[in-house]
């Protein structure tokens, strides 16, 4: 057999086995991102003392959100902060998605800040133009 006839051949055959794989791919499913609208100190405030799920694998976390802290904001900005504790293992600082039904799944940036009564605490900064 030559070359370009086997190239020729077996570029058919790959080809061919990916294509039953494309509709499974294509089937999968895109998590259910937050609205910019939901991202706004006042969306939060509501949600004080709720579970909220952090996942930092397939396995969530569950954290209270404790706190939203506004900061002071010049025209056309909105400053807050978010404080949440967690019971378990602490987890290092990182983003993560985090996800509540009021809101839906936000990738955040969470900062490790200590342990308390309540378990680990987070910290997750925003800085909007409105």
């Amino acid at each position: 057999m030559e070359r370009r006839t086997f190239i020729l051949a077996t570029g058919g055959l790959l080809g061919a086995s990916g294509a039953g794989h494309a509709a499974p791919l294509a089937a999968l499913a895109v998590p259910t991102l937050a609205p910019a609208t939901a991202l706004r100190a006042a969306s939060f405030e509501r949600l004080v003392n709720q579970t909220f799920n952090v996942y930092a694998s397939q396995r969530g976390v569950a954290m209270q959100l404790v706190a939203v802290k506004q900061q002071p904001s010049a025209a056309g900005h909105e400053q807050f902060g978010l404080t949440f504790s967690g019971a378990g293992a602490g987890l290092p600082s990182g983003t993560y998605t985090v996800e509540h039904a009021a809101i839906g799944q936000v990738p955040m940036y969470l900062e490790a800040t200590g342990a308390g009564a309540q378990g680990a605490s987070y910290r997750a900064d925003f800085n909007l133009l409105t």
